[in-house]
């Protein structure tokens, strides 16, 4: 049986929020980390969390965590600059007997436990998988001037959404 991390990315700085942090932000009275979290808490083919927060922050997302009785989390650690060096440091922090790594946006609460548990069957069929949804909005494609290039076929487009699944291994 495949050995599965869930690195949950909880680094960034909310700016499009101005200033919000929407990992701590309630939604119908839980914070959406702790729904985040339990996503991968309470799925079975799961065996760790390692979860990466700001480090400015370290101390309050433990002390909000220690609150919720998590068994899954291994660890939390501090996130880098910018996305891509947070999750390089969950990612170093996964024990290297790792088989299945999903990498998840700690502010993506909404995800279905079978999208899950499909993702993890594709990442172990083909060694990489995503979720992702069509397009349903017009998308242009503009040259550095702003000027439309031209419009892209929305049947041809989708849009990845976490969590993302890889061979640990090959990820890393």
């Amino acid at each position: 049986m495949a050995k599965i991390y869930a690195v949950i990315a909880a680094a960034g700085q909310s700016s499009r929020m101005k200033g919000i942090n929407k990992q701590m932000f309630l939604l119908n009275g839980v914070p959406v980390l702790v729904r985040s979290l339990n996503l991968f808490e309470h799925n079975d083919s799961v065996d760790g969390i390692i979860l990466v927060v700001p480090p400015e922050h370290l101390l309050e997302f433990k002390s909000e965590i220690s609150n919720w009785n998590f068994k899954k989390i291994k660890r939390v650690v501090s996130g880098g600059n910018n996305r891509q060096q947070s999750v390089y440091l969950g990612l170093l922090a996964v024990p290297s007997d790792c088989d299945i790594v999903l990498i998840h946006d700690a502010a993506r609460p909404l995800t279905r436990k079978e999208d899950i548990q499909r993702l993890i069957e594709a990442v172990e069929e083909h060694g990489a998988a995503i979720l992702a949804v069509p397009a349903k909005d017009t998308i242009k494609e503009v040259d550095a001037d702003g000027q439309v290039v031209k419009t892209l076929r929305r049947d041809a487009l989708c849009l990845a959404q976490t969590p993302q699944g890889f061979n640990y291994r090959v990820l890393l």
